[in-house]
């Protein structure tokens, strides 16, 4: 365009349209000629639109999902909530009723055959008669404990056996773990537990004399932190601890990892050796169930108390197991017992028929009478 031009037309400032001079809106789209007003109202027409978007968007976020929750994402957590509840549903233990008898003798539906069963837990239970009473009243029904072959006698070990389908039920001294529900489903099957009585574990020494000892120290002395007595009032006398091979020490509620143990640990095969060991080493350290370490003159128990707690509570009194402790919690180390077994029908025939034998009136009493406390009594 040359000046000519210029100033005989005017240019439109939007569409650029060449209007004459004399007009005052644009021929072309009719919006002011003169910049300083299209400039104004530009920036209102601006701001109006920007006023209507934002509300137009508002109303549309109250009325629609929100921008993350697409379609395809909802499909997602829909496919996931459905796999998790089936899973939920699969990891569940199955559901076995006991009945309470009052003797073993009423039992009904008791299998027969030969049926085997590892763990611990549950030995002084079994010493005391309890499987000569099952065979007198069902000698068709015979039980054997399987002697492992690495010598470790472990609910751990036991539990992973039943789960090869080696066993056909187990006595724990701890729950099962969520691991082992899951190692289960993976195997097709489940893993059904029913608690049947409390135990109390009592650490038990070569000392003259009793010395007190808070669970924290307790935790020391494995941790090699604390490995004369004389650190804890007693003789200038070196600690040697004694543990079972495979021991779960989850059972003395304390934290000390495997690698970080005393070295100088002696490990048994099971808790006789065990106690042969303590008896035989002076200021040796062990622990056991309260229902074997009755009746052990041989040894010193221990009393107890709550990490950093003067509370101390003996095991026994006048010789007899303390249940009282056992039973309020005053005792710091108390664990359940239980009956494990998985959903094969051979498992099923056999453990449910023990958990009720131990249900039972006679049961619960055969428990009591081993040392332990009785829970559905």
């Amino acid at each position: 365009m040359n000046s000519a031009q210029q100033t005989r037309t005017k240019v439109c400032p939007r569409c650029q349209y060449l209007n004459s001079r004399l007009k005052q809106f644009c021929q072309g789209c009719n919006a002011p000629l003169d910049p300083k007003i299209y400039a104004k109202l530009r920036q209102k027409h601006d701001a109006v639109s920007t006023q209507n978007r934002v509300q137009e968007r508002k109303k549309k976020q109250e009325t629609t999902w929100p921008s993350f929750l697409s379609y395809k994402t909802l499909f997602y957590a829909l496919v996931s909530s459905l796999t998790l509840v089936a899973a939920y549903k699969i990891w569940l233990p199955f559901e076995i009723k006991i009945e309470s008898k009052k003797q073993i003798q009423q039992t009904q539906n008791v299998p027969e055959g030969l049926y085997f069963y590892g763990g611990n837990g549950f030995s002084a239970l079994m010493s005391k008669g309890l499987a000569d009473k099952v065979s007198l009243a069902f000698p068709d029904f015979q039980v054997r404990f399987s002697t492992p072959t690495d010598r470790d006698y472990s609910s751990s070990s036991a539990i992973k056996r039943l789960l090869r389908e080696e066993l056909d039920f187990v006595f724990s001294n701890r729950p099962l773990k969520t691991a082992e529900h899951t190692e289960a489903v993976l195997r097709g099957i489940k893993l059904q537990q029913q608690a049947l009585a409390l135990d109390g574990i009592v650490v038990y020494a070569n000392l003259d004399k009793p010395i007190p000892l808070k669970l924290n120290q307790l935790e020391d002395i494995l941790a090699e932190k604390i490995t004369n007595w004389k650190q804890l009032g007693g003789k200038n006398l070196p600690i040697t601890p004694v543990l079972l091979t495979g021991e779960n020490l989850e059972t003395l509620g304390i934290d000390v990892n495997a690698n970080n143990l005393n070295p100088q640990t002696i490990y048994q095969a099971n808790t006789t050796l065990a106690f042969r060991e303590v008896i035989s080493t002076p200021g040796a350290i062990s622990y056991s169930s309260a229902s074997l370490v009755r009746g052990q003159s041989l040894i010193t128990p221990i009393p107890l108390a709550p990490k950093h707690s003067s509370n101390y509570v003996t095991p026994f009194v006048d010789g007899q197991l303390n249940l009282k402790a056992f039973t309020d919690g005053s005792y710091p180390l108390v664990q359940r017992l239980y009956l494990v077994f998985n959903s094969r029908a051979r498992s099923i025939a056999s453990g449910s028929a023990y958990a009720t034998f131990l249900s039972s009136d006679e049961g619960q009493n055969l428990i009591e009478d081993s040392g332990f406390v009785p829970i559905n009594k």
